[in-house]
């Protein structure tokens, strides 16, 4: 019988066909996967949002020491001046808050699960595969739709 191709990239780094899913030239059986997609990974943001709010109590807890809270709320620069090492150290935690942030992107990635649970996200780096991860993904549950159709009726 012979291989049906659903998806072949130009440059055949990816290719999903009825047996198989090679991403880098690392071969994926179809037959051991349960399910497969291309999907967006965004980054987690929640160590640095933990900083950040660390940061604050610390410039609050200057304030209070200083006696400039009442003050704070009538000029907000004033929350940005350092008076103390409190507000120091919280101005410092919410700027290593933001340089850890910014650089952050999301990222595509192509995610197989198997059949015993086992997860496996394979970034994709290069911009090309970034316009082709909805053919790549419809052409992943295809080839996993026939495998489950094959697995049925053997």
């Amino acid at each position: 019988m012979s291989e049906i191709s659903y998806y072949e990239s130009v440059d055949s780094k990816i290719t999903v066909t009825d047996q198989y899913i090679r991403v880098f030239g690392i071969i994926y059986n179809l037959e051991d996967l349960k399910s497969g997609q291309g999907v967006l990974i965004k980054p987690d943001q929640t160590v640095n949002i933990a900083i950040a709010i660390v940061g604050i109590v610390c410039i609050l807890l200057g304030k209070i020491r200083a006696g400039q809270l009442t003050e704070v709320f009538t000029d907000i620069s004033l929350f940005f001046s350092a008076s103390n090492y409190f507000d120091l150290t919280g101005l410092v935690l919410i700027l290593m808050a933001l340089l850890i942030t910014l650089p952050q992107t999301e990222q595509y990635a192509i995610r197989l699960t198997h059949l015993n649970g086992n997860q496996v996200d394979i970034i994709l780096r290069e911009k090309k595969y970034y316009q082709e991860i909805r053919e790549i993904d419809r052409a992943i549950k295809q080839a996993i739709r026939y495998a489950e159709y094959k697995r049925k009726i053997s």
